[in-house]
């Protein structure tokens, strides 16, 4: 279902920019539980290796690829102060380039080398 997978990577969008809502607190707990990935960084590292492994397929590679998806990585890529966080995305890039087998135009290429290669240099 095209909708289901639209709102899937708009959570993904959203996680990767923010980091997960903490879950509700379920009833009789005096303490708000917080789902299994802490906020910040470390949330954002799982949803890198969340998608590098999503990337595997083609056809999910070609949907992320296509998607507003692939912006908001390269703005993390650009704005994280992590190491680990842009090694992993690297990684994600690199799985995407891999699997890929459609590109839309509108997919600026020369800007995700540019990317690469300015955190290439940082490291």
């Amino acid at each position: 279902n095209q909708s289901a997978i639209d709102a899937h990577l708009v959570a993904i969008d959203q996680a990767l920019a923010t980091g997960p809502a903490p879950r509700a607190a379920s009833a009789g707990s005096k303490t708000p539980k917080v789902g299994s990935i802490s906020t910040g960084s470390t949330a954002k590292l799982h949803v890198a290796a969340y998608l590098n492994h999503m990337s595997q397929d083609a056809d999910v590679a070609n949907y992320i690829v296509n998607s507003p998806l692939m912006k908001r990585m390269m703005a993390v890529l650009k704005s994280s102060q992590t190491s680990d966080l842009k090694f992993r995305l690297c990684l994600v890039l690199g799985s995407l380039a891999r699997h890929t087998t459609l590109m839309s135009q509108d997919l600026n290429i020369s800007e995700v080398l540019l990317i690469l290669t300015e955190v290439a240099r940082e490291n």
